[in-house]
């Protein structure tokens, strides 16, 4: 990967330019190979690109007071880069992205929120654990969710008990309202090595919390 300075003509590039990919990231243009692996157009990643199509439209379709408490939420709300680990401010366009995508993936055909939050959301105080069994990970939590908020469950298979993924690697496999009486939550997966994680999501907003990762467990 490298790393190229633009000129003072130009501001944003992005796209493909025969086997190389530029795009900006983090307001710098950033060039790495055409990746060789398939882009298949899974269920689940069918209805990420969906979601973001539908955010996008509704940022769109907003008034322009709308729109403007939306860049003030952006600007007062930065996030931590799963890449670099340093905060990052969203434009306002993907701080709605970030939040109706996962209020639809936590309520699916929902109506999400056209206005920005305006509390914080730091999460819940319950701990979850995963260990590994044959044909499932189990994830157990020490305590129940508080009402409207749940769980997001993470996983990502990785070669070797010692490999350590970066956070954008993990993939959503549910979202638990962890109960009393209930506070188990098996993954079904094939045999091998993987890494585990949690998150906590308010329902009613889409706002999550940081991934909180739990190292690596084998499914026998």
């Amino acid at each position: 990967m490298a790393k190229a300075k633009l000129s003072t003509l130009f501001t944003e590039v992005h796209g493909k330019i025969g086997n190389i990919v530029v795009e900006m990231v983090e307001g710098e243009a950033t060039i790495r190979p055409l990746p060789t692996t398939n882009n298949p157009n899974t269920p689940a990643q069918q209805s990420i690109r969906n979601n973001f199509s539908a955010s996008s439209k509704l940022f769109a379709s907003l008034t322009p007071a709308q729109q403007a408490a939306w860049r003030v939420y952006a600007t007062d709300t930065p996030r931590k880069s799963p890449g670099t680990g340093k905060l990052v401010r969203l434009n306002p366009v993907a701080a709605l992205n970030e939040l109706t995508s996962k209020f639809l993936q936590i309520n699916p055909g929902g109506t999400a929120p056209i206005a920005p939050p305006t509390a914080s959301f730091n999460g819940e105080t319950l701990r979850v654990i995963a260990s590994g069994d044959t044909e499932w990970v189990l994830f157990t939590a020490t305590a129940a969710n508080t009402v409207g908020v749940k769980t997001e469950l993470l996983l990502v298979k990785v070669p070797t008990a010692g490999t350590v993924p970066p956070l954008k690697a993990y993939r959503s496999r549910a979202f638990m309202g962890f109960a009393v009486g209930a506070l188990e939550r098996e993954i079904i997966v094939p045999p091998g090595f993987y890494a585990a994680a949690y998150r906590f999501v308010k329902v009613a907003t889409g706002q999550k919390t940081s991934l909180v990762t739990l190292g690596v467990v084998i499914v026998p």
